[in-house]
Formats: structure tokens, C-alpha cells, sequence
């Protein structure tokens, strides 16, 4: 019990949780501004532009302003502590992963070897690059526990709070 809290309170061995989650969306912030600057610009520096490369370039730049928008989000929540703000982040990358691993499995079956060795490369290799995005959305799934942990006890405070205040409001008036 006492290494599951160990996990849940330190991110790569030496930061608080919150202090990882935030520097995780604020690096995700920077790659989705990137993304949205180079997708356009890509595509406007293309002579030869055909449906197919418009196409690849413009969902770059959507990619790029949703994963913006999902940081941003994620950074507001952890600055507010606001847990209902975390959870979008959490499901969508949870999504994309999942959509990663197959897009890579199809790429590895579907493109041979000899004809297409980016795509199949890339097939091969995208998962080992998506050890890292699993433990980045881990981090922010515990942040996000705990939050939701601690605005749950909260509420059940409140509430005993309140209930007892009645309590002695209706007593104090009946006394008199």
C-alpha cells in the first residue's frame, strides 16, 4: 500500500504529480502550435498540391487546434482544480491511442516491406514511441483520481457542514 502511494504522488522520480501533468500539457501545447503553424504553411509552399496532400496538411492543422484546445483545457483544470476540465484530455488521448495501434498495425500488415519502408517503419517503430504517451496520460488519469477523490470529500464536508448548522439553527430556534 505505502508504493501505491509512492506512484501516485511523484511523476519521472522527482516531481509532484501536478507539476508533471502541467508540464505535460504545457510541452503539448507548444507541439500543437507547431502543428497548426505548419500544417497551412506546408501546404501554401507546395507546388504540385493535389486533393490528397490538401488534405494531409489541413488535418495536421485540425489535429494540431483540437490537441491545443485539450491542453489548454487540461491546464486550466489543473490550475483551477477543476477535475471536470482534466477529463476531456484524458478520454480523447485515450482515444488516439488506441486509434495509434491500429493505424500502426495496418501499416505493418497491409504495406509490405519492399513497397512502402516508411510506412512500414513507421508501423514498426510507433509503438515504442507510444510508451511515453501512455505514461504521460497515466500521469494525468492520477492527477485526475485525485482530484475527483478529494472534490468528492469536500462535497461530503459541505454537506455534514450544513446538515449540522441546520441542526443547531433548528435547535436554537426552538429553545427560544
Amino acid at each position: 500500500m505505502e508504493n501505491y502511494r509512492w506512484e501516485q504522488q511523484c511523476c519521472c522520480l522527482c516531481f509532484r504529480l501536478e507539476t508533471g501533468a502541467k508540464i505535460i500539457a504545457i510541452t503539448g501545447s507548444i507541439i500543437s502550435l507547431i502543428l497548426i503553424i505548419s500544417g497551412p504553411t506546408l501546404y501554401f509552399q507546395e507546388e504540385d498540391s493535389n486533393l490528397r496532400i490538401a488534405c494531409i496538411h489541413w488535418t495536421i492543422f485540425a489535429s494540431g487546434l483540437i490537441s491545443l484546445i485539450l491542453n489548454l483545457s487540461l491546464i486550466y483544470g489543473l490550475q483551477e482544480k477543476r477535475y471536470k476540465l482534466i477529463q476531456p484530455w484524458i478520454n480523447l488521448n485515450w482515444l488516439g491511442l488506441i486509434l495509434s495501434v491500429i493505424s500502426a498495425s495496418f501499416a505493418v500488415i497491409f504495406y509490405p516491406f519492399h513497397e512502402n519502408l516508411h510506412l512500414f517503419l513507421a508501423g514498426i517503430f510507433y509503438p515504442i514511441l507510444g510508451i511515453p504517451a501512455i505514461y504521460f496520460w497515466n500521469v494525468v488519469n492520477w492527477v485526475y483520481l485525485d482530484m475527483r477523490k478529494q472534490s468528492k470529500n469536500h462535497q461530503s464536508k459541505s454537506e455534514k457542514i450544513e446538515k449540522n448548522t441546520e441542526e443547531l439553527s433548528n435547535k436554537f430556534y426552538l429553545d427560544l
